[in-house]
C-alpha cells in the first residue's frame, strides 16, 4: 500500500512491519507533518475495546478489512464478540470515506452494514469488484496475474515468490484505485516491489 501511494501521492507515513498496537498507530501519527501526503496504519483487535481509540485518532478515510479469524476469540468470549470489535473500524469511516473489504470472506462482507460511506470489494470472487484472473506461480518463477476492475484488464508480473500474496495485491490495488491511479499505474508499481524481509 506505501509503495502505491508513495508513487502517486507522495510522502506518506506508515506504521511499522508486524506492529498493529495501538502505540506504535500513535507514534505513526506523530510523525505526520505538513509535506505528507498519507497515514498508512496496520490495525489489529487483539483485546476487547482495543480499535475504538485507535480509529478515534485515525478518524480514516479508507479502511481496509482484510479477513475475519477467530485468532483472538478467547479474549473476547465469542466470535461474534471479536467481529463486532473490527467492525469498530468500519464505524468511524466518514459518509465521504471508502470501505474496502475482502469478498472471499462472507464475515468481513457483512460488516457493509457498518459502513457510512462507499465500499470496494476485492478477491477471487467473480462478483468483487477488484479481483485477479490468471494466477501463475511455480518456484522459481515470480507470481504473475492478471488485475482486473470494471471493463480494465492490466497483467502484473511481481516479485512476489507465492500466490499467498494475492489478497495483499488485490487490496492494495483497490487502495491504489481510491487514491485516483489507473490499474495501468498500479500495476507498473506493484511490478516493482520487492519482497519483504521474512516473507516470499
Amino acid at each position: 500500500v506505501h509503495a502505491l501511494l508513495e508513487s502517486h501521492l507522495g510522502a506518506g507515513v506508515s506504521t511499522p512491519a508486524a506492529t498493529r498496537y495501538a502505540m506504535s498507530t500513535a507514534v505513526a501519527v506523530l510523525q505526520v507533518r505538513r509535506r505528507h501526503r498519507f497515514l498508512a496504519a496496520e490495525m489489529h483487535e487483539g483485546v476487547p475495546g482495543c480499535m475504538r481509540p485507535v480509529a478515534q485518532i485515525l478518524l480514516p478515510d479508507v479502511a481496509v478489512v482484510t479477513v475475519a479469524r477467530d485468532d483472538h476469540a478467547s479474549a473476547f468470549g465469542t466470535k461474534e464478540a471479536l467481529f463486532d470489535e473490527m467492525e469498530e473500524l468500519l464505524r468511524h469511516l466518514s459518509p465521504a470515506g471508502t470501505a474496502i473489504l475482502n469478498a472471499d470472506d462472507p464475515v468481513v462482507m457483512g460488516m457493509r452494514r457498518s459502513c457510512r460511506g462507499q465500499v470496494l470489494s476485492y478477491g477471487m470472487d467473480p462478483t468483487a469488484d477488484v479481483r485477479a484472473e490468471a494466477v501463475e506461480v511455480a518456484w522459481p518463477q515470480h507470481l504473475r496475474l492478471m488485475l482486473i476492475h470494471g471493463e480494465d484488464r492490466e497483467p502484473v508480473q511481481t516479485r512476489m515468490l507465492s500466490d499467498h500474496w494475492v489478497p495483499a495485491i488485490l487490496a492494495s490495488t483497490a487502495c491504489g484505485l481510491v487514491a485516483g491511479m489507473s490499474l495501468k499505474q498500479i500495476a507498473r508499481v506493484l511490478a516493482q516491489v520487492e519482497p519483504y524481509e521474512g516473507r516470499m
